[in-house]
């Protein structure tokens, strides 16, 4: 399994991008890491609970506040900095070159700020 980082300053376009990535995924290859979840999305709680049965906003409320970085196969300090300035990170997990290659389009034009290489994690 490879994993990748992508960086967002708006904690919003995350989350759509994280939705939109997570349909050609499994369930928990997708995970959005933010300081907070934005305040006024009503909307988007509405849109979620209607298309994922609200998998998105428990995504969101799972990776609330401060992100563990432990297990990152990358060097992370920039994407620290990326959550301590109120943006947000998806982490995304892809077990094939296919499924890489899916996630680099389906991400591709989703507003991210900086991105890793996919990278796998050393045992």
């Amino acid at each position: 399994m490879a994993n990748a980082l992508f960086a967002y300053r708006d904690v919003r376009v995350a989350q759509r991008a994280a939705h939109q990535v997570a349909s050609h995924l499994p369930s928990n290859a997708v995970a959005i890491h933010a300081k907070d979840r934005p305040a006024d999305d009503t909307m988007l709680d509405e849109a979620d609970e209607a298309v994922t049965g609200g998998y998105f906003r428990s995504m969101v409320d799972l990776w609330r506040g401060a992100f563990e970085w432990g297990d990152s196969p990358h060097e992370s300090s920039d994407f620290e900095e990326t959550v301590r300035d109120g943006g947000a990170v998806v982490s995304v997990d892809a077990n094939t070159p296919d499924e890489q290659r899916k996630v680099d389009e389906s991400m591709q034009d989703t507003g991210f700020e900086r991105r890793t290489d996919w990278k796998v994690p050393t045992p």
